[in-house]
């Protein structure tokens, strides 16, 4: 019987509703319904720790009758939930794990507890809190760097660039999707890519940035999508709905006590709800086809307020051999030593940018789709590799 590796550390995992036994149980049930295939076909598999009682907005199906959270149940739900935001939920009962229900992770949903298959035999155990892990067939992954979640110096600097507009949550995270979604459209790919981000302020190529072939003289308005995507959240934050929801959370009201909502309130949150929705899928469909020209050999090369300048651009930052330290954790507190970078081309050519232009922040993909970042911080310059694509802050100012 194969057993979890002994160097997940899962007690980082544990909540007071979670245990560490619990976690291995529904670690190991997704590691073998991986392998199962239903009528011949491989299905991902996905699952949530979330109570039922929290009725989330993403509700897609609530079951008459939860299932035990078994390796059978998690194969046959997972065929039926096989779209890339539907997420079978889990909750611990007296009786076990029971999954009760098909959610849908939406742009800002954020679960407690996942663990999901990445192929057959390839498990990534995830929290927000504790970032994520991976494990293939009993072998420990490299610990996948959450910078668009959590707080530090990635995420300190994109939102820095924010600031000169606004402070507000909602613009904060429509930014950090933008670029979230180009560097998972470069993983996607297949052939990898580079996206480099202009410091703050810097609005042209400078002479070690070479576009002959790929400069933009006018590109699709992603700032405006996304301006357009916060007053969108603005306003699904401002019905009187939700108002209600965060009431009921700070006051720790019982339904018995809730005030009865205005007429036209359901209706007015659904038509905002909708309307952000939409918004926001068009922020990360353009970013997305945006990501998409990093087929082509060389760098995206994006300013501040997200115009692209150019694609296909060749850096040519010098030859002379870089030392770099990675960091062993997303606040960049604690560093490895100092080694030389290993890695390509495209590596040594971003990281010799991002060290001489302090400010600038590359986002490399490697063909076989891992992806890291470099950013010069106080003289040094740091890597973080691998990175979690998947997790995003929804409130990234008050992370900061």
């Amino acid at each position: 019987m194969l057993r979890l590796p002994q160097d997940l550390e899962l007690t980082r995992f544990a909540t007071q509703s979670l245990s560490i036994d619990q976690i291995e149980i529904l670690t190991m049930a997704v590691f073998y319904a991986s392998f199962r295939r239903v009528e011949g076909q491989y299905y991902p598999i996905r699952v949530c720790v979330a109570s039922p009682e929290s009725r989330q907005e993403g509700l897609l199906a609530l079951l008459a009758d939860p299932n035990p959270a078994s390796v059978d149940t998690l194969a046959r739900l997972s065929s039926g939930a096989s779209h890339s935001e539907a997420w079978l939920a889990a909750c611990p009962t007296a009786l076990g794990l029971r999954i009760w229900g098909i959610l849908r992770k939406q742009g800002s949903t954020r679960f407690c507890f996942t663990v999901r298959s990445l192929s057959p035999g390839e498990i990534e155990i995830s929290s927000p809190s504790a970032g994520s892990i991976k494990f293939k067939r009993g072998q420990r992954a490299a610990l996948a760097q959450s910078v668009f979640a959590s707080r530090g110096p990635v995420m300190e600097a994109l939102l820095d660039r924010v600031r000169q507009w606004s402070t507000k949550n909602t613009l904060g995270f429509e930014y950090l999707e933008v670029i979230r979604s180009i560097v998972a459209a470069l993983a996607r790919s297949g052939h990898g890519g580079t996206l480099l981000c202009l410091p703050r302020g810097v609005a042209t190529l400078d002479d070690t940035l070479d576009a002959k072939h790929g400069r933009v003289q006018q590109c699709c308005p992603l700032m405006e999508v996304v301006r357009a995507a916060s007053q969108g959240r603005d306003e699904l934050n401002n019905t009187a709905v939700v108002r209600m929801m965060c009431k009921i959370v700070e006051v720790d009201l019982s339904p018995g006590d809730l005030p009865p909502l205005p007429d036209g309130a359901s209706l007015e949150h659904v038509y905002a709800s909708q309307k952000y929705w939409s918004l926001h899928q068009e922020v990360k469909d353009l970013s997305s086809s945006v990501g998409s020209l990093g087929g082509m050999d060389g760098a995206l090369v994006l300013t501040d307020d997200l115009r692209l300048l150019s694609f296909g651009t060749f850096i040519n930052a010098g030859t002379a051999t870089l030392e770099v330290r990675k960091a062993e954790g997303v606040s960049g507190t604690l560093l490895g030593e100092a080694s030389p970078l290993s890695g390509g081309t495209r590596h040594a050519s971003a990281a010799q940018y991002c060290q001489r232009r302090e400010g600038a922040i590359a986002f490399v993909v490697s063909q076989d789709g891992d992806a890291s970042c470099f950013l010069t911080r106080r003289g040094e310059l740091i890597q973080w590799v691998p990175l979690d694509l998947e997790s995003i802050n929804a409130t990234p100012f008050d992370a900061v």
